[in-house]
């Protein structure tokens, strides 16, 4: 944010203009954060903070102004901003169960940011990795929770589009050495929250479905365990 208002000194002209330019650097900074289902601040949010001193269309050109002052000059993607992206290549799924994988995907993340282990690594292979996992998860939670609760169940189809999806547009094919590691390493990482989630009771599904009925198996090459990337029907 400091740095968006040194640079923004040129498209900042008046007191108004001051108090206008900090809000747009408030909502530039929140948008690193920021996903379609989860806002984290909305624009009318940040009107009334203003005193209906400017309006969205004020905040949205005062953007405009000051990243093109930048040269647009912004942070990289982070890997949350090619979890959204991924999150598209998902084939038919409510807005309900999208967001809950992307909820439990974000926790992922959120492990992984503060782990030097994963300082290294690109963050479109974080976001892939973190959105495996999150679907491992979800899938599993799947078996035991009880149906009709706005929920929807993952077929075998839908998964397999899904990392179809992934290896022919977003270039990056799961059974890969690098993804399996990086997922095997955020699924070590998650197990003890895991551990402390498993101790909440269980519901039994009375679907009898058996394409939303799945079995996980650890064939990785390198030994490791590797979220949705061999499936099998039960």
């Amino acid at each position: 944010m400091k740095r968006q208002l040194q640079v923004a000194r040129g498209v900042i002209k008046t007191p108004s203009d001051y108090q206008l330019g900090a809000m747009t650097s408030l909502y530039l900074g929140l948008k690193v954060f920021d996903s379609p289902s989860m806002r984290v601040v909305r624009l009318s949010s940040l009107v009334k903070l203003g005193n209906a001193e400017f309006t969205e269309n004020d905040i949205i050109q005062m953007e405009r102004d000051m990243v093109k002052a930048m040269g647009w000059r912004l942070n990289p993607p982070t890997p949350n901003c090619f979890l959204q992206q991924y999150l598209v290549l998902l084939p038919t799924l409510n807005e309900s169960t999208k967001t809950q994988i992307e909820e439990k995907a974000l926790e992922a993340l959120e492990i992984a940011v503060a782990n030097e282990r994963f300082y290294s690594m690109k963050p479109s292979v974080l976001g892939c990795a973190a959105l495996l996992v999150a679907l491992d998860r979800y899938l599993e939670a799947q078996k035991r929770t009880i149906p009709g609760c706005g929920a929807e169940m993952i077929s075998l189809w839908q998964l397999r589009t899904f990392l179809y999806n992934m290896k022919h547009i977003a270039k990056l094919d799961h059974t890969s050495v690098l993804i399996s590691q990086t997922t095997s390493m955020l699924e070590r990482a998650l197990k003890p929250l895991a551990t402390t989630n498993a101790s909440e009771p269980a519901t039994v599904s009375n679907n009898s479905s058996k394409d939303s009925t799945y079995m996980f198996e650890s064939r990785g090459s390198n030994g490791a365990s590797s979220s949705p990337t061999n499936v099998a029907f039960q």
